[in-house]
C-alpha cells in the first residue's frame, strides 16, 4: 500500500502537473495511525505478551479503529483549524479586557424611529454588499415592542420581561461600534432594571475574559434601550468563526422576569467578502398540480465578487423521475451584487393517489470564497431544504393505489427497484470492450462473478442496508475462496506460507486500492484522496482487519473454549518455540518474521 500504490500515484499524474494535500489534518491524523499500527503489532505480539493476544489487546486494537474514525471526522469537519499558539506568557496581551460602553435608551415613540432606521441601514448594506444583520431576528423586536405597546392599553401583567433584540448581530470589519438592542415587555410601567455582562467567544468562561459588565436602567414606560459596546482590533484577529463576543442580560430588578431571548452573539464580516449562502425557506410544501418547487438561496453578509455553489437532488419517498424531475450537479452562479437566486424543480402531476412524498435540495460546494451559514441544515458545508409534494389526487383514481398508501409501500419505488436490478444483469452480461483476445478473454473469466454480484439488492431498497449486508457477506465469502485458492497455490508451488501472503494475497487485495488512488490521483485538484486511500486502509486493515477477528478469537478462546478445543491447541502449538508445556490456552499469533 505504503510504497507501491504511492508511487503509481505519483507515475499516473500527467507530465507538468502537480498534487499537494489540502486538508493536513486529516492527513496528519491517518498518517500518524498508519505508523502507529504497525508499531502496535509489534508491541502487542512480540513486547506484552510474544505470540499471544489477549482479550484486552484485541478489543484495544480494534477500539484504535473507532478512535481513528473520529478523530479524522473532527479534522475532517475543521473542529481542529482553530487550535493555535498565541505565545507570551498567558494573558500578557489578554483580549478580554474592559472597553468603552455607551449605553442610549428611549420610549416606544422614538423606539419605533430607531428601528425604522435599523431597517433603513440593513437595507443599505444589502444593496452595497456590506455586512447585513438577521432580518428575522429584526422582525421579532418589532413584534416584541409592538406586543408592549398594545398591552399597556389594557390590563397589565404582573411582571415586566427583559429580553435582547436578536440572537445574532453582525457588523463589518470597519465598524469601531456593536449596537446591541435591550427590550422589555409586559408591565413596562414603573422603572426596573437588568444587569448584563459581555464576554470574549475565544477565551474560556474565567472572570479574566469579562470583557464588560453593567447595569440597564429602564425609566416608566420606557421600552428599549442600546447598549453600544466598543470593538477592538484585538477582537477581529482573535475571533473564533467570525464572533467576538455574546451579551448575556442577568439579574433583573423586583418585578420583572428574563424572557427565553437573553443573550446576543455579535459578529464581524468583512464588508467586503464574497458573503454567505442561506436558504430563504428550507422546509416548503407544494401541491402536483403547481408543476414546480422554488427555493431561494440567499447570500447575505457581502456581495463582493462572483461566487457559486453545485445543486443537486436527492430522493425520500417522492422518487425521481416518478414524481420529480431530478436536478444533478447544476451549477448556481451569483454575479457580483447578486443578492439571490432562485431554483425551480419541476413536479410530475401525474393521477395517481401517492400520499404526501418529499425529497431534498442540496446546496453545497460554495465557490468564489462565498461559504454556507451555519444556521443552514447542513452548514457550513451544505444547506439542505426538505420539499413536500402534497398529494392532490382522488383517493379512488386507483383500486390498489389507496392500500399500498396505507401499508407504506412506495410503488414508484417498487418499479424502480425492479427496473434496476434488471439493468444488473444486463450490465453483468454486456461486453464493452474491444474485441481483442485478451479483452474477450477477462471478460468470460468475470462473467461467472459478475452474474453473481449482479443478484445483490440495488441500493435503493430498504435504504441501502439490504444492498450493503449482502454485498458484505458476498465479499466476505469471495475473500476466503481466494486464501484458500492462494495457499493451496503457495502449497502446489512450494513457496512458505509468510511469502505467499505478502505477494499473491497482498497484490490481489491491494489492486483495488491501486486503481482507486490511480484515478483520485489523475482526476482529484488535491491529493487528500489519493493519499489518504493509501494511509487510511493500513490503519483500517490493522484495526479493524485484524481487530474485530483478533478480538473475538481471544475472547472465545479464553472464556469459552472447550476441553477438546484446548487438547487440541497444545497439540497444535506443542512444537513452537515459544510454547510452554502447561501454558493457559489463549489466542495465538505467532510473530515469526515480524520482527528481527
Amino acid at each position: 500500500n505504503l510504497m507501491v500504490i504511492s508511487a503509481v500515484c505519483v507515475m499516473a499524474i500527467p507530465p507538468g502537473e502537480g498534487r499537494y494535500i489540502k486538508e493536513r489534518g486529516v492527513f496528519y491524523i491517518t498518517a500518524t495511525f498508519s505508523v502507529f499500527a504497525y508499531g502496535w503489532l509489534l508491541i502487542i505480539l512480540m513486547q506484552s505478551s510474544p505470540n499471544i493476544v489477549t482479550p484486552i489487546e484485541g478489543l484495544l486494537t480494534l477500539g484504535f479503529f473507532g478512535v481513528l474514525v473520529q478523530l479524522a471526522y473532527w479534522a475532517d469537519c475543521g473542529y481542529f483549524d482553530h487550535i493555535t499558539c498565541w505565545g507570551g506568557k498567558s494573558g500578557a496581551t489578554h483580549p478580554a479586557r474592559r472597553r468603552q460602553v455607551e449605553l442610549s435608551g428611549t420610549g416606544s415613540k422614538e423606539s419605533a424611529k430607531a428601528s425604522r432606521a435599523y431597517y433603513r441601514i440593513n437595507a443599505t448594506r444589502a444593496v452595497t454588499g456590506a455586512a447585513q444583520t438577521d432580518v428575522r431576528e429584526e422582525r421579532r423586536i418589532n413584534s416584541v415592542l409592538k406586543t408592549a405597546v398594545l398591552t399597556n392599553k389594557g390590563s397589565l401583567p404582573a411582571l415586566g420581561t427583559f429580553e435582547v433584540g436578536a440572537a445574532s448581530i453582525s457588523i463589518g470589519d470597519s465598524e469601531r461600534w456593536a449596537e446591541i438592542q435591550v427590550v422589555r415587555h409586559g408591565n413596562v410601567l414603573p422603572p426596573a432594571s437588568v444587569d448584563y455582562v459581555c464576554r470574549c467567544s475565544f477565551t474560556g468562561q474565567g472572570e479574566d475574559d469579562i470583557a464588560a459588565q453593567g447595569r440597564v436602567d429602564f425609566g416608566p414606560s420606557q421600552q428599549a434601550a442600546t447598549i453600544r459596546l466598543e470593538v477592538l482590533d484585538e477582537d477581529r484577529q482573535r475571533a473564533s468563526s467570525g464572533q467576538i463576543f455574546e451579551l448575556t442580560l442577568s439579574s433583573p430588578s423586583p418585578g420583572n422576569q428574563l424572557g427565553s431571548l437573553n443573550s446576543c452573539a455579535v459578529k464581524v464580516v468583512r464588508e467586503n467578502s464574497p458573503g454567505t449562502f442561506i436558504i430563504e425557506v428550507d422546509h416548503i410544501s407544494v401541491k402536483e398540480e403547481a408543476k414546480k418547487a422554488v427555493l431561494t438561496l440567499k447570500r447575505i453578509d457581502g456581495a463582493r465578487g462572483k461566487v457559486s455553489c453545485v445543486v443537486n437532488t436527492q430522493d425520500g419517498k417522492a422518487i425521481a423521475p416518478a414524481d420529480y424531475i431530478p436536478i444533478k450537479d447544476m451549477t448556481l452562479e451569483f454575479d457580483e451584487g447578486v443578492l439571490e437566486r432562485s431554483v425551480a424543480v419541476p413536479i410530475v402531476s401525474d393521477s395517481k393517489y401517492e400520499g404526501d412524498e418529499d425529497f431534498k435540495v442540496i446546496f453545497s460546494s460554495a465557490e468564489g470564497g462565498a461559504k454556507f451559514s451555519d444556521e443552514c441544515n447542513g452548514g457550513p458545508e451544505r444547506a439542505i431544504a426538505q420539499v413536500i409534494i402534497e398529494c392532490d389526487d382522488n383517493e379512488a383514481s386507483g383500486p390498489f393505489d389507496r392500500l399500498w398508501v396505507k401499508l407504506g409501500i412506495n410503488s414508484d419505488l417498487c418499479i424502480l427497484i425492479a427496473s434496476e436490478w434488471s439493468n444488473q444483469f444486463d450490465e453483468a452480461v454486456r461486453f464493452e470492450g474491444e474485441l481483442t483476445v485478451s479483452a474477450i478473454s477477462l471478460y468470460l473469466l468475470a462473467l461467472p462473478w459478475r452474474i453473481i454480484f449482479a443478484f445483490a439488492p440495488p441500493p435503493r431498497l430498504a435504504g441501502g442496508w439490504v444492498c450493503f449486508f449482502v454485498v458484505l457477506a458476498m465479499i466476505g465469502i469471495l475473500t476466503a475462496v481466494i486464501g484458500d485458492l492462494a495457499s493451496h497455490l503457495g502449497c502446489c508451488m512450494g513457496i512458505a506460507p509468510s511469502i505467499t501472503a505478502i505477494t499473491f494475497v497482498a497484490l490481489g487485495t491491494s489492486l483495488p486500492d491501486t486503481f482507486a488512488s490511480m484515478n483520485a490521483a489523475v482526476n482529484e485538484e488535491h491529493a487528500d484522496a489519493s493519499i489518504g486511500n493509501v494511509t487510511g486502509s493500513n490503519s483500517v486493515n490493522v484495526f479493524l482487519g485484524l481487530g474485530l477477528p483478533w478480538a473475538m478469537a481471544a475472547l472465545y478462546w479464553t472464556l469459552f473454549a472447550s476441553g477438546d478445543a484446548e487438547v487440541a491447541w497444545h497439540s497444535r502449538y506443542s512444537a513452537e518455540d515459544w510454547y510452554v508445556p502447561g501454558m493457559a490456552v489463549a489466542f495465538a499469533v505467532p510473530a515469526a518474521d515480524l520482527g528481527f
